[in-house]
């Protein structure tokens, strides 16, 4: 270290600043000021810029983005993957699959993240892609957002639950287990296993079971032991006979507090919209953040949504998507 020290006194160039202009001194003094650069750059750059770049589309307009009869579905068709909801850094359009073991989503988000707007995206696209081959059970526990669809009634919607007593609660949990125990007497009168074995020309919808505000239902459920386990076994059961979850709340650890945490580990699928770091963090299960992931959680605007993704190589592992 000090023979390194003594050649870098020996050998080293003394660079001095004053009034903003740098002189090296080393023996003879040697002026150097700063190039002064054009303030504005010429239209004709601009334009070269333009037509030389290719220009990528942000729009998340769905209509625009993805079209309402962009291709024609086939009846029979039951598995619910690449439902269209936002677009990415990229410009691409990002999709969400509801099969295999993400039958269960959650969404976390804050009050006006656009949670509402995500769960509209979310139908819209199941029924474009699968008009017929869906059955939606809607519940609503502010008693707003699925109103709409009373007035403007889809033959998709088999249910619409604008209520949030007890009573209610476990009506639709006993209705949602009749429907359960009828499919295993079906399936099981047919030698079926999984809903992939039921031939298409066979009427037997994938049950869409979504739940806005999914807190207020939690709540009921963890002061009922019998409904909580019935809801389990919906879970744990539901999947392979064609049910698909969607829950939609503010906070992860509140909203889920109804639910055993068997039924929490099979929610595989977890989607964060604008809330507070520590939410978003255990919402999506995730320990170190990248410094990357970091700035987009801190910087995450309404109508955005984030998802976990496989590590990359430099540690980032979330991606942000502009919601359609």
């Amino acid at each position: 270290p000090n023979n390194e020290l003594t050649y870098i006194a020996n050998n080293a160039i003394s660079i001095d600043g004053a009034s903003g202009e740098f002189y090296i001194t080393d023996g003879n003094v040697a002026g150097y000021s700063w190039h002064s650069a054009h303030t504005e750059l010429s239209q004709e750059l601009f334009a070269h810029y333009e037509q030389t770049t290719e220009q990528i589309d942000f729009d998340n307009d769905y209509e625009h983005r993805i079209g309402y009869l962009s291709h024609i579905p086939h009846k029979g068709n039951r598995v619910l993957a690449n439902i269209p909801f936002g677009i990415d850094k990229d410009g691409n359009v990002a999709t969400l699959h509801f099969e295999d073991e993400f039958f269960g989503t959650f969404i976390c988000g804050a009050s006006r993240s656009g949670k509402t707007t995500l769960l509209h995206t979310i139908i819209n696209g199941l029924l474009c892609h699968h008009p017929d081959d869906v059955e939606l059970w809607l519940i609503d526990f502010k008693k707003v957002e699925f109103a709409q669809y009373i007035e403007h009634h889809p033959p998709h919607v088999r249910y619409i639950l604008l209520e949030n007593s007890p009573e209610i609660v476990f009506d639709i949990v006993d209705e949602l287990t009749k429907k359960l125990e009828l499919r295993k007497d079906v399936f099981k009168n047919n030698g079926w296993t999984k809903l992939a074995d039921v031939p298409p020309t066979r009427s037997m919808p994938v049950v869409v079971i979504l739940i806005d505000e999914f807190s207020e239902m939690s709540g009921i459920l963890a002061a009922s032991e019998d409904y909580r386990e019935k809801f389990r076994l919906l879970f744990s059961e539901g999947a392979s006979f064609g049910f698909r979850f969607i829950l939609s709340c503010q906070a992860f650890s509140e909203g889920t507090r109804g639910l055993a945490e068997f039924a929490k580990m099979q929610i595989q699928q977890r989607i964060v919209m604008k809330s507070v770091r520590s939410e978003i963090k255990g919402t999506l299960d995730i320990g170190q953040l990248s410094t990357d992931d970091q700035l987009m959680i801190e910087n995450l605007k309404p109508h955005y949504a984030i998802q976990r993704m496989p590590l990359d190589t430099r540690g980032n592992q979330l991606k942000k998507v502009h919601v359609l």
